[in-house]
């Protein structure tokens, strides 16, 4: 018959088959985020308009895989209130490849190649477990998480026997927070610590892809009698930076690196009496820090450690409400250091859902270390079956040289509109 012939006679017969097993979707949705600030000046916080897109295949039962885009545009910053400051050139947009993976999965093994995103730990708020990805931090907390993370080329597999999973995970190209740069509201006041009228900073964005680069990091999940139990492992580089100076004439000029660290962490959540009680604990190794000194910047060595419990009630009332207590403790604390050595923050979350699918979401957190105030809070309406509004406001309040207090500057009320597209 000949080789041609068969692969057309193939290709002809099998087309209601491939058409039966192949199936195609997309998601993505436009945004728009308009913000005023609340404490003088009074003036707008955020004109943000932004697009994201997906699109899905899948291939009989097994196989996966996704290509997705994400774009924003910051109005506020290309204004001339912000002229000559880094946040205008740095923080006023972002065009990037999000998910972009091929995926199979079966019974016992999930292998996952490609840009993706991989999360340990659920405490709400905060990163605190949920330490692989790098985040956008540039617009503040106040997003979807998902949002923030930013999704890293790496291998992921996870195998499954019964109610034990371990799970893998190569990253190939290392990447880092993206920081508020100079001149953004939520950016640390860099001149103030330093003394100095301009201040630049560099950031390393990613690591060369290389062999000496590669990230590793293992997690091994087990059920046991309700108890959802995981410990992990990863080697990687700090996704926080430390700084050296770099000379220039009219400016001082903070240059990024990431430390090579190690963090072993522990997870638990246990459901007892409707009550959801979670844990994590995590010890990372190797952490440089940035501490002021005579000369400028330089930084320290550090091992620190995190603890967190949580605690989700059951709804009453239809209220749902959670309260979290963290800390984040440093082995030692060098005069300079730019943040406590025991940062200690109690945290509660309240969510009621309201008639026509509206719903009232409260987020308050109050440092202990420095009696620092953030609250979060946002009225979900839903306008359509594909249009979603959330009104709402952020306060930041405090000592000047609290965390929250040094951005007080940053609180505002918003309206933020989100139009989903699904097929």
């Amino acid at each position: 018959m000949g080789f041609p012939l068969l692969f057309a006679l193939l290709l002809v017969c099998g087309q209601p088959l491939f058409a039966r097993s192949f199936k195609l979707n997309y998601e993505g949705n436009l945004k728009a985020d308009f913000a005023e600030h609340t404490r003088p000046p009074i003036n707008p916080a955020a004109e943000t308009l932004g697009a994201s897109f997906q699109q899905n295949a899948a291939y009989l039962n097994n196989w996966t895989a996704a290509l997705g885009f994400s774009a924003w545009n910051e109005f506020v910053y290309k204004s001339e209130r912000f002229s000559g400051q880094q946040a205008a050139r740095d923080d006023s947009h972002d065009v990037r490849v999000r998910n972009a993976f091929v995926q199979y999965h079966s019974n016992r093994l999930m292998l996952k190649l490609g840009n993706q995103q991989v999360v340990w730990g659920e405490a709400f708020g905060f990163f605190f477990s949920d330490i692989v990805n790098p985040k956008d931090l540039r617009n503040g907390l106040n997003h979807d998480f998902s949002d923030i993370r930013l999704q890293m080329p790496m291998t992921n597999a996870k195998f499954v026997f019964g109610n034990f999973s371990l799970q893998g995970l190569a990253v190939h190209r290392p990447q880092f927070n993206l920081l508020p740069s100079p001149g953004n509201d939520f950016a640390f006041p860099y001149q103030k610590s330093l003394a100095m009228a301009d201040v630049q900073v560099a950031r390393e964005a990613a690591k060369p892809l290389s062999l000496p680069n590669q990230e590793y990091g293992v997690r091994a999940s087990a059920l046991m009698d309700g108890l959802d139990l995981a410990l992990f492992y990863f080697n990687y580089f700090d996704r926080m930076p430390w700084y050296t100076v770099e000379p220039h004439p009219t400016s001082l000029v903070l240059q990024e690196h990431h430390s090579r660290v190690n963090t072993a962490g522990l997870t638990a959540t246990q459901e007892l009496n409707g009550f959801v009680i979670r844990l994590e604990g995590l010890r990372t190794a190797g952490r440089a820090l940035p501490v002021i000194v005579p000369s400028g910047l330089s930084s320290v060595t550090l091992d620190n450690s995190v603890y967190v419990v949580e605690i989700d009630a059951p709804a009453w009332n239809k209220f749902n409400f959670g309260v979290q207590w963290s800390q984040d403790i440093l082995a030692h604390a060098p005069s300079g250091l730019l943040r406590p050595k025991t940062d200690s923050m109690a945290s509660l979350h309240l969510q009621r859902p309201l008639l026509n699918s509206h719903s009232l979401e409260l987020l308050y957190t109050y440092d202990v270390a420095d009696f620092g105030h953030r609250i979060q809070a946002g009225y979900v309406v839903p306008l359509s079956k594909s249009v979603e509004s959330r009104l709402g406001g952020e306060i930041y309040s405090g000592p000047l040289a609290s965390q929250f207090g040094q951005i007080s500057q940053v609180s505002r009320a918003f309206v933020f509109l989100k139009y989903f597209m699904r097929h």
